[in-house]
């Protein structure tokens, strides 16, 4: 018995030693290449080591990182940004069932161009301003009868692209 106690001890010892030196040693930050807030961790801040393979986590943190820090390198190409709130988007195009017959014509007078022309509700953000959603820059250059209060309708060249658009994103005013 006394045999089959001390065995015990010292494997639990053993492993207790082999668990504490196989964490090996601390990696140096050569450079914090900066934070985000995780919905699981709360804030993370994001170290990057010098010859070391980047695991997949490490990739993700840092283009979750590089995302955010996007709106804020366009603010400063862009003289500021101001953040407008969380808004419904959905796509239009120039069918019938899409511009009630309006087709390409906007209510500013321009040609609807996809990747440039949304329309808007026009009490919450007015003709023309520039708008940037999820990284890209658009002008607000149409309306629409379904587009109410924080509601933007994205201007596509076809209808299956159109309606392949149903989400909520932050809005910001370029400028």
């Amino acid at each position: 018995m006394y045999i089959e106690k001390r065995k015990i001890v010292m494997g639990s010892f053993l492993a207790l030693a082999l668990c504490l030196f196989s964490l090996g040693t601390p990696a140096k930050a050569e450079s914090i290449v900066g934070s985000y807030i995780s919905d699981n961790l709360g804030d993370v801040l994001y170290f990057s080591t010098e010859g070391k393979e980047k695991t997949e986590v490490e990739r993700q943190a840092e283009k979750a990182v590089l995302d955010a820090e996007k709106p804020a390198e366009v603010a400063a190409v862009q003289g500021g940004l101001t953040p407008l709130g969380t808004f419904k988007l959905t796509g239009y195009c120039s069918c019938l069932s899409c511009s009630e017959g309006y087709g390409r014509r906007t209510a500013s007078g321009k040609l609807a161009t996809a990747g440039r022309t949304v329309a808007v509700d026009t009490r919450v953000i007015p003709l023309g301003t520039k708008l940037l959603i999820e990284g890209k820059e658009y002008i607000a250059e149409d309306i629409g009868g379904a587009v109410k209060h924080n509601h933007i309708d994205i201007y596509f060249d076809t209808h299956r692209q159109a309606q392949s658009v149903y989400r909520y994103a932050e809005v910001y005013r370029i400028g």
